[in-house]
C-alpha cells in the first residue's frame, strides 16, 4: 500500500498541471484568472464609464471575458481595444472575438433601443447582452448558429425577437427576466430549450414550441401572463418547473410522447381547470401540480405506475379521474385525494 501510494505521488508530481489549481491575480480594475497561459478577466472594480480591455495583464494575453464579468455593471457605457489587441475587436461599440467573429460583449449602459447584429456572426457569446435594458429590439441574422448562456438576461426592455432557422439551441438563461418580452418566435430548427431560458418573461402570453424541440430544460417558463402553450410529439418528459408560476396558463396539451412530468412542472399554474395525461405517462414527480388551485380534474391512465408525494398539494377542488385498480386508485386513497372512475358521472 505504501509503494502504491508513492507510486501515485510521484506520478501525480510529473504530471504537468496536476492537482494545482487556476492561478488567479488583479490588475488594476480587473480580476483574473490564467487558462492555457491566457488570462480571463473574471472581475471589473472599476466605476465605469468607458472601459479599456487591456492587450495583457501581468504579461498574460487576455483572451477571454469570463461569465457576468461585465455583464451587472450598469455604469458601463463603452468598451475600447486596442487595434492590436490579440483576441477582440471593436465594431461599433461592442466587442467581437477576432477570430471566429462571434458577437462577446455589448456595454450595458447602450442607449441605441434597436440593434441590428452584422450579418457574418456566427454565434451570440454568453451573457452578450445582459442589463442592456434600453435595448427593446434586436435583429438576429441568419448566420448565427448558437445564443449562449444568458445572452439576453436582464433585458427588461427587449419586447420581441425573431430567432433565426439557423439558431438550433437556446442555451441556460438566455431570456431569463426579460420581463417586456411579448412576442417571441422558436424556429423549426431548435432542439433545446435550456434550463430557465424563459423564466420570468412577466409579459409573454403565448409561445409555440416547434416540432424539432426534443428537451425542455428546468424551469424554462415562468411566465406569470403564458395562457397556452402547446407540447410537440418531439418531446419525451417535462422537466422539474417547466411552467413552474405560469399563473395564466388555462390550457396545455400533452402530446403521447411524453413518458414523465418532474417535479413542480406545473405547479403554481392557478388558472389550469383540467388536464389529461397521455397513455404514454408512467410517472408523475412530486409536487407536479402543487397549488393548482383551479384544476378540478385530471385523468390518470394505467400507464402511470409512479406518483411523487404531495403531487396534488393545495389543489383543493380536484377530483381525479382513474382506472378501477390501478396504481393511480391505489395512491389516491393512501393520500385521501377524491377520485372517481373512468366514466362515472
Amino acid at each position: 500500500m505504501k509503494r502504491f501510494a508513492v507510486a501515485l505521488l510521484v506520478v501525480l508530481f510529473l504530471i504537468p498541471g496536476a492537482c494545482a489549481e487556476a492561478v488567479t491575480g488583479q490588475s488594476g480594475d480587473f480580476l483574473y484568472e490564467v487558462h492555457d497561459g491566457t488570462a480571463w478577466i473574471t472581475g471589473y472594480k472599476g466605476a465605469g464609464g468607458e472601459v479599456v480591455i487591456p492587450n495583457e495583464l501581468d504579461g498574460f494575453p487576455v483572451s477571454a471575458l469570463y461569465g457576468e464579468v461585465f455583464g451587472r455593471k450598469l455604469s458601463v457605457t463603452s468598451f475600447k481595444i486596442r487595434d492590436d489587441h490579440p483576441f477582440f475587436v471593436i465594431i461599433d461599440g461592442i466587442i467581437f472575438d477576432r477570430f471566429n467573429k462571434s458577437l462577446v460583449r455589448m456595454p450595458s449602459a447602450w442607449e441605441t433601443a434597436a440593434y441590428e447584429i452584422p450579418d457574418g456572426v456566427p454565434g451570440i457569446g454568453t451573457y452578450a447582452f445582459m442589463c442592456c435594458k434600453n435595448l427593446t429590439s434586436i435583429i438576429i441574422p441568419d448566420s448565427v448558429t448558437s445564443i449562449g448562456a444568458g445572452a439576453f438576461a436582464y433585458c427588461s426592455g427587449l419586447t420581441n425577437i425573431t430567432i433565426p432557422s439557423s439558431v438550433t439551441v437556446i442555451d441556460e438563461w438566455s431570456f431569463y427576466n426579460c420581463k417586456s418580452l411579448t412576442d417571441i418566435t422558436i424556429p423549426d430548427g431548435v432542439t433545446g430549450i435550456g434550463d430557465y431560458s424563459f423564466y420570468f418573461c412577466l409579459s409573454l402570453t403565448g409561445i409555440t414550441i416547434p416540432d424539432s424541440v426534443t428537451s425542455i430544460g428546468n424551469n424554462a417558463f415562468g411566465c406569470s401572463d403564458l395562457m397556452s402553450i402547446t407540447i410537440p410529439d418531439s418531446v419525451t418528459s417535462i422537466s422539474a418547473g417547466a411552467f413552474y408560476n405560469c399563473r395564466g396558463l388555462t390550457d396545455v396539451t400533452i402530446p403521447d410522447s411524453v413518458t414523465s412530468i418532474g417535479r413542480r412542472a406545473f405547479a403554481d399554474c392557478r388558472k389550469l381547470t383540467s388536464i389529461t395525461i397521455p397513455d404514454s405517462m408512467t410517472m408523475i414527480d412530486e409536487w407536479a401540480f402543487q397549488d393548482c388551485s383551479g384544476l378540478t380534474g385530471i385523468t390518470i391512465p394505467n400507464s402511470v405506475t409512479s406518483i411523487g408525494e404531495e403531487a396534488f398539494i393545495g389543489c383543493d377542488s380536484l377530483t381525479v379521474s382513474v382506472a378501477e385498480g390501478s396504481y393511480a386508485e391505489s395512491w389516491c386513497r393512501e393520500h385521501g385525494v377524491p377520485y372517481t372512475y373512468y366514466g362515472d358521472d
